[in-house]
């Protein structure tokens, strides 16, 4: 299974809402079709951190390895880039997901993803698996807040 498929089913059986769960695992390409319009009603609200005051790609990066020292690389998965799903490096992965919305940047499978709905003025969220770090990732939200004018 390509690593791609694997961050895939991770983020399906980790943060979507369990009666969603087994139609997206046995039809793939409709999850990544879901990215855009339909996937935000689908995510479980207790695992999503929303991050309406994080603007800017520079921003996300920055929020990213404040609340978690990011990998070299990550899995960027959507849709609608014309971009193979795959691993990049982090600034690419968040700026294919920032151009395109409807794409998911897993940083570590099942457990951290950012996620962005569809574009113009998509949403942005992350999606953390553990209660700690969740609570470090809204104290960082926070500062960004603070941050901006």
């Amino acid at each position: 299974m390509p690593l791609a498929d694997d961050h895939q089913l991770a983020f399906i059986n980790s943060f979507v809402l369990a009666k969603f769960r087994d139609r997206l695992r046995a039809k793939p390409r409709q999850f990544l079709t879901e990215l855009c319009h339909v996937l935000p009603t689908k995510i479980d609200p207790r695992f999503a951190v929303a991050l309406d005051a994080v603007r800017t790609p520079d921003h996300v990066v920055r929020y990213l390895n404040q609340v978690h020292r990011s990998p070299a690389k990550v899995v960027y998965l959507s849709a609608w880039s014309g971009q193979q799903n795959g691993e990049y490096p982090i600034p690419d992965a968040v700026d294919l997901a920032e151009e395109s919305g409807g794409a998911i940047v897993s940083l570590v499978a099942g457990s951290l993803a950012f996620y962005v709905s569809e574009h113009p003025n998509g949403r942005r969220w992350l999606l953390v698996g553990d209660a700690q770090l969740k609570q470090r990732a809204q104290r960082a939200v926070v500062g960004i807040e603070r941050e901006q004018p």
